[in-house]
């Protein structure tokens, strides 16, 4: 099992590296020739870097969870958002309350909760010969990466709809809106 999670996290930090690299370049292109709105290309390059933490914060919290260490594996998720929350907070009190502030905070505490996560895992980085599992690893994935590429295309799609033919402010009531909506699923 060591072997595999380190396996794991490693295609996920190289899918984030490719994803950044990618991202970073083809961003203007999206932002200005698919979406219309040329402001969004820093924002939008910021949140590449946030895929990196929600990649590497999943692999911990999937990790703790198949460890079966059910308390850790809550209070870190409750953790890591209840810090975000206060962050935020503090940045209301004292005027620090910025697009840029905010987003990343929304972005550096996965990493942060990343950390924390690896440390409640068993040490797995010094072993070796983890890609001698790729073929079953990737076998088993394939599936997984697919349904969840679809899935997150497709939930994410009005947002994309509405970049294209709303004001940026009208998205973002729009997106507060919906965020909200799933605030007490979340709860169970």
């Amino acid at each position: 099992p060591l072997k595999f999670l380190k396996l794991g996290l490693e295609v996920k930090f190289y899918s984030w590296i490719l994803i950044l690299g990618l991202g970073f370049i083809s961003m203007p292109v999206v932002t200005q020739m698919l979406m219309g709105k040329p402001e969004l290309t820093e924002p939008f390059r910021l949140g590449l870097l946030g895929i990196g933490g929600s990649l590497l914060f999943s692999f911990v919290t999937s990790s703790i969870q198949a460890y079966q260490k059910y308390f850790s594996w809550t209070s870190l998720i409750i953790g890591t958002n209840l810090f975000r929350l206060l962050v935020i907070a503090i940045f209301l009190l004292y005027g620090g309350f910025t697009t840029q502030n905010v987003l990343l905070t929304y972005i550096l505490i996965p990493f942060l909760g990343f950390l924390i996560g690896m440390l409640l895992l068993p040490k797995f980085l010094t072993v070796s010969n983890e890609w001698e599992y790729k073929k079953e690893f990737f076998h088993y994935n394939k599936w997984i990466a697919l349904v969840t590429l679809v899935s997150a295309v497709g939930s994410r799609l009005d947002v994309f709809l509405s970049a294209k033919f709303l004001s940026l402010a009208d998205v973002g009531v729009y997106s507060v809106a919906v965020q909200l909506n799933s605030f007490m699923p979340q709860i169970f």
